[in-house]
Protein backbone atom coordinates (compact mmCIF):
# COMPACT_ATOMS: atom_id res chain seq x y z
CA UNK A 1 0.00 0.00 0.00
CA UNK A 2 1.29 3.57 -0.68
CA UNK A 3 1.49 5.97 2.27
CA UNK A 4 -1.83 8.12 1.52
CA UNK A 5 -3.92 4.86 1.32
CA UNK A 6 -2.13 3.64 4.59
CA UNK A 7 -3.13 6.84 6.62
CA UNK A 8 -6.53 6.10 7.35
CA UNK A 9 -6.00 2.76 8.88
CA UNK A 10 -2.71 4.01 10.97
CA UNK A 11 -4.16 7.49 12.27
CA UNK A 12 -8.45 6.79 12.34
CA UNK A 13 -8.47 3.83 14.92
CA UNK A 14 -6.22 6.30 17.62
CA UNK A 15 -9.09 9.27 16.84
CA UNK A 16 -11.91 10.21 19.02
CA UNK A 17 -13.73 12.27 16.49
CA UNK A 18 -13.41 12.89 12.58
CA UNK A 19 -14.35 15.80 10.83
CA UNK A 20 -15.37 15.09 7.29
CA UNK A 21 -16.06 17.71 4.91
CA UNK A 22 -18.08 16.57 1.48
CA UNK A 23 -17.68 20.07 -0.28
CA UNK A 24 -16.61 18.77 -3.76
CA UNK A 25 -17.34 15.67 -3.04
CA UNK A 26 -13.85 14.34 -3.02
CA UNK A 27 -14.34 10.23 -2.85
CA UNK A 28 -11.70 9.40 -0.37
CA UNK A 29 -13.60 11.83 2.26
CA UNK A 30 -16.80 8.63 1.82
CA UNK A 31 -14.64 6.37 2.06
CA UNK A 32 -12.44 7.73 5.42
CA UNK A 33 -16.11 8.85 6.87
CA UNK A 34 -17.26 5.18 6.54
CA UNK A 35 -13.96 3.86 7.82
CA UNK A 36 -14.39 5.82 10.73
CA UNK A 37 -18.18 4.81 11.37
CA UNK A 38 -17.24 0.82 11.19
CA UNK A 39 -14.51 1.61 13.99
CA UNK A 40 -17.39 3.68 16.21
CA UNK A 41 -15.80 6.60 15.48
CA UNK A 42 -17.98 10.07 15.71
CA UNK A 43 -17.94 11.50 12.52
CA UNK A 44 -19.24 15.45 12.28
CA UNK A 45 -20.22 15.50 8.84
CA UNK A 46 -19.31 19.47 7.18
CA UNK A 47 -20.04 20.74 3.20
CA UNK A 48 -19.69 24.18 1.71
CA UNK A 49 -23.44 25.73 1.25
CA UNK A 50 -23.24 25.82 -2.41
CA UNK A 51 -22.18 21.93 -2.64
CA UNK A 52 -24.94 20.74 0.01
CA UNK A 53 -27.67 20.14 -2.61
CA UNK A 54 -25.10 18.01 -4.56
CA UNK A 55 -23.89 15.28 -1.85
CA UNK A 56 -24.67 11.83 -2.25
CA UNK A 57 -27.93 9.93 -1.29
CA UNK A 58 -25.73 8.27 1.23
CA UNK A 59 -25.09 10.93 3.19
CA UNK A 60 -27.62 13.27 2.88
CA UNK A 61 -30.04 11.95 5.93
CA UNK A 62 -27.05 12.96 7.94
CA UNK A 63 -26.98 15.95 9.69
CA UNK A 64 -23.81 18.18 7.59
CA UNK A 65 -22.73 21.68 9.20
CA UNK A 66 -23.16 24.28 6.52
CA UNK A 67 -20.65 26.42 6.06
CA UNK A 68 -20.62 29.79 3.57
CA UNK A 69 -16.58 30.68 3.45
CA UNK A 70 -13.59 29.36 5.18
CA UNK A 71 -13.54 32.17 7.43
CA UNK A 72 -17.24 31.18 8.88
CA UNK A 73 -16.19 27.44 9.09
CA UNK A 74 -15.86 25.33 11.68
Amino acid sequence: MTASLELPYVILPYSNIVISDFTEHKTGVYYEAGFAKGLGLEVIWTVREDNLDQCHFDTKQMNHIVWKTPENGI
